[in-house]
């Protein structure tokens, strides 16, 4: 009896065993379920890409194509309006400067006319007064018209000489006069405001 009762008790300890390796075997089941799901979604991406886009992704470049079509179609009207732009100008400048040079020589027409005048009336006249006179007006209305057009001649005679003024032709040694001292003027020099047009031709004296 005792040997068939420690045999028994043994029997009922060795019983919830198997209810271990039923659980051991129970957790490598959930696997199999992860990796189809894995493999599903995987499936997917690669259909997306190798057939077709997204919805979505089509919508986004149809949108984005058309901003860069209108953008580009900006920027030419903007070159072709710059491009027209700088044609305007440079006929307007060209124009500007041929109505500067014309309102120049029409100030200048009046003079040159008397000039003419003059010159018939001394050569069939003795008189040298008269024609010295007519010369003298015509050249007073010519500086007149200069004038007019903000250009003036400028004194030489006894100023100190000014490289950016003058134009030295010759020196001179005169005990009168100073040194670097402008003593005579060939050709007058004129100016515009500050700007010197013509330099004056003239001999400096040097002691």
């Amino acid at each position: 009896m005792s040997r068939f009762k420690h045999k028994h008790g043994a029997s009922e300890a060795r019983t919830p065993a198997p209810e271990n390796t039923a659980a051991q075997g129970a957790a490598p089941d959930t696997s199999p379920q992860d990796g189809a799901s894995q493999e599903s979604q995987q499936g997917t991406a690669e259909a997306w890409t190798e057939e077709e886009a997204p919805p979505v992704l089509e919508l986004e470049c149809a949108r984005l194509s058309t901003e860069l079509a209108a953008e580009q179609d900006r920027l030419l009207r903007l070159r072709a309006e710059f491009d027209n732009y700088r044609r305007r100008a440079a006929q307007d400048l060209a124009r500007a400067r041929e109505q500067a040079v014309d309102r120049v020589v029409l100030t200048l027409l009046p003079a040159l006319d008397d000039l003419d005048r003059v010159t018939r009336q001394g050569a069939s006249s003795e008189d040298l007064d008269a024609l010295r006179r007519g010369l003298d007006m015509v050249a007073a209305k010519v500086t007149a018209q200069l004038e007019q057009v903000g250009v003036r001649a400028f004194a030489s005679v006894g100023q100190p000489f000014d490289p950016a003024r003058h134009e030295a032709l010759s020196l001179s040694q005169l005990p009168d006069k100073g040194d670097d001292e402008v003593v005579d003027e060939h050709v007058r020099g004129y100016q515009r405001g500050d700007t010197v047009l013509r330099h004056a031709q003239v001999i400096v004296n040097k002691r």
